[in-house]
């Protein structure tokens, strides 16, 4: 690197045909510079100012024509569903009936009537792809027994008698990547309206309408339980 950068020397005609193209060039740059400061300071006496504020008003009225777009962007763009109450899981539901205070509320494997409608894209929207109101015929299933997707065994177990709710169920709550019966396409969101009709027993009848009852039930059961002791009781006694 020494040797090539310093093993050859330019000898004097060499160093007299450079220097009038060096000092052509530098001319030339200093002529430039002259121009340019020249036109700047042209410039900037002609508007004074005005250029600085120029420049401040209009990084004013971007800043002000940006934050109108975003306030002007449909409200369900960022808070859709901002009224509905979001569970751990990541489901959302918004009650639409309320239920009476005493009404019950089915424990695990009770088997509930339900009405429900799904919709794909959102409620009311034209991806309706089922409805037992349609049909007619009311739902049953046992709570919590895994009859149904997760989200329904969430949502039904928390509410009453007589309740009515909007919920949303991610794909996760509901079936997931895989999709159903070639309606339902993989990671798609639900939209369900539901209401809990009533609990029934194995025979289908209606048993638990309000926690009054439900109470009741439970009293019933452990007086014929304890009634059914003390005759066995009895009978052993007397045989």
């Amino acid at each position: 690197m020494l040797h090539g950068l310093h093993g050859h020397q330019p000898n004097n005609s060499q160093r007299k045909q450079r220097k009038p193209s060096m000092r052509f060039t530098s001319v030339l740059i200093l002529g430039a510079t002259l121009l340019i400061g020249t036109a700047a300071a042209f410039s900037f006496s002609k508007s004074g100012t005005n250029a600085v504020d120029t420049r401040r008003d209009f990084l004013s009225k971007s800043a002000i024509g940006g934050a109108a777009a975003i306030t002007s962007l449909p409200k369900s763009a960022f808070a859709e569903y901002d009224d509905y109450i979001t569970t751990e899981s990541g489901m959302k539901y918004k009650i639409t009936k309320e239920a009476p205070e005493d009404a019950a509320v089915p424990t695990a494997s009770q088997t509930v009537k339900a009405h429900y409608t799904g919709w794909l894209d959102g409620f009311e929207s034209e991806k309706k792809f089922d409805s037992s109101r349609d049909r007619g015929r009311p739902f049953t299933f046992k709570v919590g027994a895994g009859q149904v997707i997760r989200g329904w065994d969430e949502a039904f177990s928390t509410m009453k008698v007589g309740e009515r709710r909007n919920i949303v169920l991610p794909s996760r709550l509901a079936y997931g990547d895989r999709g159903a019966g070639g309606i339902i396409p993989g990671g798609a969101t639900l939209y369900f309206d539901v209401e809990l009709l009533a609990i029934l027993d194995a025979m289908g009848n209606v048993v638990v309408t309000t926690r009054a009852n439900t109470r009741f039930n439970i009293r019933f059961l452990v007086a014929v339980t304890i009634i059914s002791i003390l005759v066995t009781m009895w009978y052993r006694v007397i045989s």
